[in-house]
């Protein structure tokens, strides 16, 4: 009979607010959150684990990781999570590791649990995944190019995490193994040029705004162009510059070499997003959102959020 450890670990994050350095931003760019001098935050771990010692170093290695997530979203306004729950199975059939999220839980399964690139990787990639998702306030991001699936952004994060940590090799080896890989070169390239702080508004923006992802365009893990259209038009609105044709240049809207390996009953139908389109979702977002507006209408608000946007552009 495999005996089940149970661990509760707290992590108690002392953070200091440090506001943006870039310029105020335009109009068309929600206020910044309200700035807390100092957020008290307490992350429970409650671990249960069929690997017992083998796997007890994740405790110090989660609590680091979630230091760093939380001082990367740099969202103050925003409490960390209070409690993840964490469960390691063990599959001896299982050559690997392998994980998922379910909102607020990490799952993982593994025919073992030594502290090797793999594993170090793994857990950053899914803690990663569950904090992009909790700050935004949404998942369901696109799953041809951003989020669960083919998963470019979190392995994007994953590797930013490791090598924050001092594990600058498992961070170098994880990079290359998507090395040529446009969609994952994307977000590389970001942040060479935004750093970390471009994705961390994005999240911040879709919040305050009240955008959930999943409820525009088709069910996912669809391929959907409006879905990819507004995503892309919050990471321009947190860039302050229309970013679809840099992002079209990587291949977004085209089916991925690996897509029927991952989604096989999911039929891909070819898009793209134009610069006008993103400029058009972000002139009825101005209607809505913008600083002169004093009042929202409800309805346009409704029909913006479900991905109409034509709609609030037409209406008077």
């Amino acid at each position: 009979m495999i005996r089940l450890e149970q661990t509760s670990l707290a992590l108690l994050l002392l953070l200091t607010a440090a506001p943006f350095t870039q310029a105020q931003p335009p109009a068309s760019t929600p206020a910044e959150m309200p700035r807390i001098d100092r957020i008290d935050a307490t992350i429970e771990f409650d671990i249960q684990s069929e690997f017992g010692d083998e796997s007890a170093w994740i405790r110090s290695y989660l609590e680091q990781a979630a230091g760093v997530l939380v001082t990367l979203m740099d969202n103050p306004a925003v409490a960390p999570p209070r409690k993840i729950s964490v469960t390691l199975k063990k599959d001896p059939t299982l050559r690997g590791v392998s994980g998922r999220v379910h909102m607020p839980a990490l799952f993982f399964k593994s025919d073992g649990w030594p502290k090797d690139k793999y594993r170090l990787w793994n857990l950053a990639h899914e803690l990663g995944n569950l904090f992009a998702m909790h700050y935004a306030g949404t998942g369901e991001f696109p799953s041809d190019w951003f989020h669960d699936g083919r998963s470019p952004f979190p392995e994007y994060l994953s590797c930013v995490v490791m090598k924050k940590l001092g594990y600058v090799k498992e961070a170098e080896w994880r990079k290359g193994v998507h090395a040529g890989k446009k969609d994952h070169a994307l977000y590389w390239e970001l942040d060479e040029t935004y750093g970390f702080r471009l994705f961390a508004r994005f999240f911040q923006c879709l919040r305050r705004d009240g955008i959930n992802l999943g409820k525009i365009g088709a069910p996912w893990p669809h391929p959907d162009k409006l879905r990819s259209m507004y995503t892309i038009a919050y990471l321009s609105l947190a860039a302050r510059t229309n970013l679809a044709a840099m992002i079209q240049e990587h291949g977004i809207g085209k089916e991925p070499d690996d897509w029927k390996k991952r989604f096989p009953q999911v039929r891909f139908a070819e898009y793209k997003v134009a610069p006008q389109e993103v400029e058009q979702v972000l002139t009825a977002r101005e209607k809505l959102f913008g600083k002169g507006v004093r009042r929202q209408d409800g309805r346009m608000l409704q029909l913006y959020r479900i991905g109409r946007y034509k709609e609030v552009l037409a209406a008077e």
